[in-house]
């Protein structure tokens, strides 16, 4: 099994990678690579602009069998932008055969309130696009 990880500080604080694949190797016996995009604070939006090319390269040619993206969510970003990029990077791996998983994250401590929105947009985004939701 191969994943590539699409996100930011969400994705690699906790080397959430490398805790799937070791979940992963753990409960099916099977090998699994991970491959990680991820940069603090950046937006779908940032890695469909500047980084681009490096995204669809990888899904594209990278034979991963799921792409988990995560969006920022300090602050949450406008809610369109969200919802055109993921649209554009499930497009990319729907070429691929690549299955598209949405991380659904959590909102800062200091604004608990924020936390319905952003399960109700990832929720949508899965909904709308068929993604499996994480």
């Amino acid at each position: 099994m191969k994943i590539l990880f699409i996100g930011n500080s969400h994705t690699f604080m906790n080397d959430m990678p490398s805790l799937v694949r070791d979940m992963t190797q753990a409960a099916t016996g099977e090998e699994c690579a991970v491959v990680m995009l991820a940069y603090g604070g950046r937006s779908l939006k940032w890695h469909m602009s500047e980084e681009y090319f490096a995204v669809r390269y990888n899904i594209l040619h990278g034979g991963y069998d799921f792409c988990v993206m995560q969006e920022v969510a300090h602050p949450m970003t406008a809610e369109e932008d969200t919802y055109e990029n993921a649209r554009r990077i499930v497009g990319l791996c729907r070429t691929a055969d690549t299955v598209p998983v949405i991380f659904e994250t959590w909102a800062e401590k200091a604004m608990p309130e924020h936390q319905a929105e952003m399960n109700r947009r990832y929720r949508f985004i899965a909904e709308d696009t068929g993604s499996r939701l994480a």
